[in-house]
């Protein structure tokens, strides 16, 4: 037992200033219930004094479970993924514990709302045009090594083909109404999914493959610190026109200042770039802005921000 009485407390919570409990949390997502912040953790209860007063704010189970402040097995990872690959935990804040998630709720929940009849439109103009169907999902890397599955609407010809390049703009496979959602953006927009179900955040480094962790020198590994995201800082500085190191280069840097304020900037960037194109916006990173650990190539397969439909079965 803690100081903090019926609170388990660790090395790295105490840190922290915050005490967690497993068993609260476990017993309320059975019941599929809400609890206060104040049964949680002591951590929050400085943080809502100083901020709120004390007043008891209740937050749904299921957010609490992709907070990583609240969710045991979050920390766990997170302990386990730095301590394999000698990696030093970003500084601990409220945004990047529980603020980010509000975020990414805030923005993506009415953007989807507007955007649902364009996605409509889009899944016709995709089964027209070619065969094959709608949407193509693949296995991606997530946030500290994990994998889940992401959505977008498929851009290429539906065919068994074996990743091995970069999917570039003038590709020959790449369909006609392919060609201009690849353009815009428009095929990554069933991402929004992958936000409300917490596998992904609005703003983070792209979700790459997941066999492009073995390639990946000490920037690439810090990426992984970070949710995956729709769009990110390499994104608004030249994307497919960097090298991969400056790319992990740039995501790394997100991840050590991850803010609001940058979050709210690379988010209407990203706006610029969608209608002005990505060479606009190059701007290379000074090479000693991040120290890079490990191996410098890049890999030699798909893009991250612009995955070819592939492997199993090119949807």
């Amino acid at each position: 037992m803690s100081k903090c009485g019926l609170f388990r407390e660790d090395a790295f919570w105490q840190s922290q200033r915050v005490c967690r409990t497993d068993s609260v949390l476990t017993h309320s997502a059975e019941k599929n219930a809400d609890f206060p912040i104040a049964v949680v953790a002591s951590g929050i209860l400085l943080v809502e004094r100083q901020l709120i007063g004390h007043l008891r704010i209740y937050i749904p189970t299921s957010f609490l479970q992709r907070s990583a402040i609240f969710d045991g097995d979050v920390m766990s990872q997170k302990t386990q993924y730095c301590r394999e690959h000698a990696l030093e935990p970003p500084a601990f804040s409220f945004y990047r514990a529980i603020g980010k998630r509000l975020f990414d709720l805030a923005v993506c929940l009415p953007v989807l709302f507007l955007v649902f009849p364009l996605l409509i439109v889009m899944a016709v103009l995709v089964r027209l045009d070619s065969k094959g169907p709608v949407f193509f999902n693949q296995e991606r890397l997530g946030q500290f090594g994990s994998t889940f599955r992401t959505y977008k609407f498929r851009t290429m010809t539906h065919r068994d083909r074996i990743v091995s390049a970069e999917v570039l703009p003038g590709h020959s496979e790449v369909t006609r109404i392919g060609h201009w959602l690849r353009r815009f953006k428009i095929d990554e927009l069933p991402q929004l999914f992958n936000i409300l179900k917490g596998d992904m955040s609005l703003i983070g480094p792209r979700p790459a493959l997941p066999e492009h962790i073995h390639e990946y020198d000490g920037n690439g590994l810090r990426r992984l610190l970070a949710r995956p995201g729709l769009t990110g800082l390499a994104q608004v500085n030249g994307n497919i026109y960097l090298s991969w190191p400056e790319r992990w280069m740039y995501d790394a840097e997100y991840v050590e200042k991850l803010s609001m304020i940058d979050d709210a900037c690379i988010l209407m960037r990203t706006v610029a770039v969608v209608f002005l194109g990505e060479e606009r916006f190059l701007n290379r990173p000074e090479t000693d802005q991040l120290t890079i650990v490990g191996r410098a190539a890049g890999p030699t397969g798909s893009d991250e921000s612009e995955p070819p439909e592939s492997a199993r079965r090119a949807a």
